[in-house]
């Protein structure tokens, strides 16, 4: 694999961990999977796995252009790739300083940030599903990229690249009708200032309308029920949980099973719980991303 790095002014470093800011780029989501296994390489008593360094790029200020606009006097960075190794290290291992790449020179734009970051995951250890794929090709839409040159950024054959480009466009092309529809129900606003709030030719959305396949725009019954759902499998997890503490507590005082045993299990259930509570945050930093940049473009 050709080095992606050739030609670009770099320096090695040992940086906290919480001075790296993680973007949402490239990865569709986290693998957990991943980073346990990563882990579990770097941690090897016997036999340690060096892996290559994360490469960073010094703080930018994130704007809606495609320009980088570096943050002078910053002492925190931004990742262009390595985040399961990131993660690996922080999260799991607890690493006080990871080492990292800085690029000083080279690159200027978001794109050419992008395009980096998906070329060296491309020739990684976790190649980008499809989701990965689309889900970068529709941050470069969002930097107003050819589908040419996206193709070109992410070293895709042309036909596959507009074929997920196409995916890609339709799939923004129905959010923009939806979020039009709802915003005349909820609003009280014609289509035509709904429609050009979001970008989105009218016609589209009265078609829609005809034919009945627009969102609820009522919207209050199905979050009712996704509450109801999130609650009830939470209830039942606690449940099944309290259930199986009495059972242990139970077992210990009859001598079936020892006190390191049963605090093993508490360990157990208390780390599936900080991962928990750390995935969902992931996904939480992720929606937010979506509607900052969301506001940004009003």
């Amino acid at each position: 694999m050709p080095n992606l790095l050739q030609g670009l002014k770099t320096k090695g470093l040992m940086v906290p961990p919480d001075m790296i800011i993680v973007n949402l780029y490239v990865r569709k989501e986290l693998s957990q999977d991943h980073c346990m296994y990563l882990a579990c390489l770097l941690d090897d008593a016997d036999d340690p796995v060096a892996l290559e360094p994360i490469v960073v790029i010094p703080e930018f200020e994130d704007r809606t252009d495609d320009v980088l606009h570096f943050i002078q006097g910053s002492d925190k960075y931004v990742l262009v790739y390595g985040r399961h190794r990131l993660w690996a290290l922080d999260k799991i291992l607890d690493r006080s300083e990871v080492k990292v790449l800085v690029i000083l020179e080279g690159i200027t734009t978001k794109s050419e940030l992008i395009s980096l970051a998906y070329r060296e995951n491309t020739g990684g250890s976790l190649p980008p599903t499809n989701a990965d794929t689309e889900h970068t090709i529709e941050e470069l839409l969002k930097l107003k990229a050819s589908k040419k040159k996206i193709a070109d950024m992410l070293g895709l054959p042309p036909g596959l690249a507009r074929k997920f480009v196409n995916n890609v466009e339709s799939r923004l092309e129905r959010a923009k009708v939806n979020r039009v529809l709802r915003k005349v129900a909820e609003e009280s606003i014609t289509i035509v200032e709904a429609a050009r709030e979001e970008g989105v030719d009218p016609g589209k959305v009265r078609r829609k309308m005809v034919t009945g396949a627009g969102p609820d725009v009522n919207g209050n019954e199905d979050a009712d029920m996704v509450r109801r759902e999130v609650s009830n499998t939470y209830k039942s997890l606690a449940s099944k949980n309290a259930s199986r503490f009495r059972s242990l507590l139970e077992k210990y005082d009859d001598g079936d099973v020892n006190a390191k045993f049963v605090f093993d299990v508490f360990r157990q259930i208390e780390d599936l719980q900080n991962r928990s509570r750390t995935a969902t945050a992931e996904w939480r930093k992720r929606f937010e991303a979506k509607v900052s940049h969301a506001s940004k473009k009003r």
